[in-house]
């Protein structure tokens, strides 16, 4: 992840620079003082290109270009000030897999309004917030609109070194400013929705490898008739923790189809999201199934009535299917059937007489009762 935001002579992102035409390219981080004159990997900078560009030195530019693109990718747009060394790019870089990764690139050497200068900061700020949990075209949208906001701000401050701003350039940074910041929470809202979505997308997307492996365990399970647990057969528990899998299925469909927000949190990632997924009917299977277990235990008192084989069973899949379905119901009915423990309290010492103080006189004790044998 590498980003570039220079001004007043200081990374934005990385910590203080030596001198106005420093190059910066680097991870965001704390703020740490160092030598940031070049690049490790020799890369040209954002800095490095407007200058070039100001410069009208068309072939050093060019070859800069081709340098930077190469390191950081295609060049989706990109805005170049024409009177300060100002500009903003919106790179995407493509990997192996052909996946897009999306990065605004931007320097600017010096701040006019202290609004503007916050502005972009939390611009930046929603950059690195969304781009870990948002890809393809999501992350280019969100991008798209935050590198917008971005070249507008560096716009209004578009003046040469040496110039001071006019009370009506003055209004126009305040203004400008305090619409994009103003602007901000809808961008929010809206990269909040994608990346719910892709969020949803990456869960749904592993609950296939979750039922597969659920599968296998039941497979197994349901094996030869003659392999038991205790006096019961696996394959029993095998058709309850399939029951619950197809529960925990079915409650997915079910929260989708009457439109129930299903709790996760897109901040953790897609990954974790993906895991989750993956989890979900193999939970189900594993309630399904041990529900069975505290039932033939009898840590869960349950009155069956006489009834034939197989009726028991299909009330053992039924509550299996149950447990997979309701993993709150699951969860209650284990916790509230646990055995309690209490442990014997040793009988209490009889209290010791507290000494006299000095001073206080020493009290009798009772006198025995006299031998009258």
């Amino acid at each position: 992840m590498e980003t570039e935001t220079n001004h007043a002579g200081r990374a934005d992102d990385s910590g203080p620079t030596t001198g106005s035409s420093s190059r910066h390219d680097g991870d965001p981080g704390p703020d740490r003082p160092g030598d940031q004159t070049e690049n490790p990997d020799g890369a040209p900078s954002v800095h490095d290109l407007i200058v070039a560009h100001h410069k009208k030195n068309r072939s050093a530019y060019k070859a800069l270009r081709s340098e930077f693109v190469e390191e950081y990718g295609r060049i989706q747009d990109e805005y170049i000030a024409v009177n300060s060394e100002s500009g903003v790019y919106l790179t995407d870089k493509t990997d192996f897999l052909r996946r897009h990764s999306y990065r605004i690139r931007a320097y600017y050497a010096k701040a006019l309004d202290p609004d503007l200068d916050d502005a972009v900061r939390k611009t930046r700020f929603e950059e690195s917030r969304w781009r870990p949990v948002l890809s393809g075209r999501s992350e280019e949208i969100v991008l798209t609109q935050l590198f917008s906001l971005i070249a507008s701000l560096l716009r209004v401050q578009d003046l040469r070194p040496d110039a001071k701003p006019t009370p009506g350039q003055e209004s126009m940074i305040s203004v400008t400013a305090t619409a994009v910041k103003e602007y901000l929470p809808v961008v929010q809202r809206f990269a909040s929705g994608l990346a719910r979505r892709a969020t949803l997308q990456a869960y749904f997307a592993g609950m296939p490898f979750g039922v597969i492996f659920a599968g296998l365990i039941i497979w197994y399970l349901s094996g030869p008739a003659e392999l038991m647990l205790g006096t019961t057969p696996l394959s029993l528990v095998g058709t309850c923790a399939a029951a619950g899998g197809v529960g925990a299925v079915i409650s997915v469909m079910v929260r989708i189809t009457n439109n129930v927000n299903l709790n996760i949190d897109y901040e953790r990632g897609r990954a974790i999201a993906f895991l989750v997924g993956g989890f979900r009917p193999i939970i189900g299977a594993v309630f399904g199934g041990i529900i069975l277990i505290f039932l033939k235990s009898g840590l869960i008192a349950v009155t069956i009535a006489p009834a034939t084989l197989q009726d028991i069973t299909l009330f053992y899949v039924a509550l299996g299917f149950l447990a997979g379905f309701s993993e709150r119901w699951a969860q209650d009915t284990i916790v509230n059937s646990a055995p309690a423990f209490s442990a014997k309290k040793s009988p209490a010492r009889a209290a010791e007489p507290t000494p006299p103080a000095v001073g206080e006189p020493v009290p009798s004790s009772p006198a025995e009762p006299a031998d009258l044998s």
